[in-house]
């Protein structure tokens, strides 16, 4: 993992929470072994060049407030890796990202920022708005807290799912040959297609498609 933060300029990959994706469709359904493993093994398609599967890992996180994945798909989009290159959307990316309190994505960040003009800084202070507002901390009910891993005595900041009844909202610049995991809607980004609950039983959450709009 600490490769992939050199390959990157600043650490990238953190940890994600655990939980259950149900829909009424069982192609839709999505174990937790899948969701944590999903996330080492798009790490390393990621490093080894894989882009595609690489994002079609990260972007099922991102959606649901994951600030790890944020940040790796606002890499992504800064290079144009698999995507179409885009500084708005990448910029977005790491602006939510960087509500977790890393301060190497902070630094990331402010360095490409510095560089731009003012009125390129204005869009991008919108877009970043826009972003926080829709997969940021509050809106999907993330919380991170700075505490070791079980086993490890590093302090690193972590964060989770920390409750129900989140909306799904659709993602920017999907790429057109891409076949989403995550759902979609026919309205114009952003539209929310879905709302995200936990179940009584910890850790499971469902996706109610009766929501979508």
């Amino acid at each position: 993992m600490r490769a992939l933060v050199k390959k990157l300029a600043a650490p990238l990959l953190g940890v994600i929470a655990i939980f259950n994706i149900y829909a009424q469709d069982a192609d839709d359904f999505i174990t937790p072994y899948e969701i944590v493993q999903g996330q080492y093994e798009g790490t390393e398609l990621y490093e080894d060049g894989k882009f595609e599967e690489a994002f079609s890992l990260s972007s099922i996180a991102a959606q649901r407030g994951m600030k790890t994945a944020q940040y790796l798909l606002g890499i992504m989009f800064l290079k144009g890796e698999y995507v179409d290159q885009s500084l708005a959307i990448g910029m977005a990316w790491l602006g939510v990202a960087g509500e977790a309190d890393q301060d190497d994505w902070h630094a990331t960040y402010e360095q490409i920022y510095d560089t731009l003009p003012a009125n390129l800084q204005a869009a991008i202070d919108a877009k970043v708005a826009t972003y926080i507002e829709l997969y940021g901390v509050r809106t999907q009910k993330i919380r991170c807290d700075r505490r070791a891993r079980i086993g490890q005595r590093r302090i690193e900041e972590i964060c989770g799912k920390n409750g129900s009844d989140t909306p799904l909202y659709s993602l920017e610049g999907m790429p057109d040959n891409f076949t989403s995991r995550i759902g979609t809607c026919d309205e114009p980004w952003p539209c929310q297609f879905g709302t995200l609950y936990l179940d009584l039983f910890p850790g499971l959450i469902t996706q109610d498609r009766d929501s979508y709009r």
